[in-house]
């Protein structure tokens, strides 16, 4: 579980802080909204995978390896930003995404609907 959390945070690190990949078409607000309501399966790092939920409401649900959390997304400008309620410490992490071939690249993390 710790090496988990250790993989969150890094991941979150990453993700405020490296613009989104070159390869792939740039998501603009209107696809990024049109991403929820909808269920993702979230590779962080290429290790960590997560269930994640976003509903139209702008709430979000996370599961992975046992562990579970909720919180916020909301859009700014061309990218998406979460607050979980636990995870990342707690704190707003924003990332443009890419469409890619069947799933989504983001700042460190791969999106594939489910």
């Amino acid at each position: 579980m710790k090496r988990f959390m250790t993989a969150i945070i890094i991941a979150g690190l990453i993700f405020a802080h490296i613009p989104s990949a070159i390869a792939g078409v740039t998501l603009e607000p209107a696809q990024l909204k049109s991403l929820a309501p909808g269920r993702y399966k979230v590779t962080v790092m290429g290790v960590s995978n997560m269930i994640v939920t976003l509903r139209g409401n702008g709430t979000i649900f996370g599961a992975a390896k046992g562990a579970k959390d909720n919180g916020h997304w909301k859009l700014s400008g061309n990218k998406i930003c979460i607050a979980w309620n636990k995870w990342l410490g707690s704190g707003t992490r924003c990332s443009g995404l890419t469409r890619e071939a069947g799933y989504y690249q983001g700042s460190g993390f791969t999106i594939t609907p489910i």
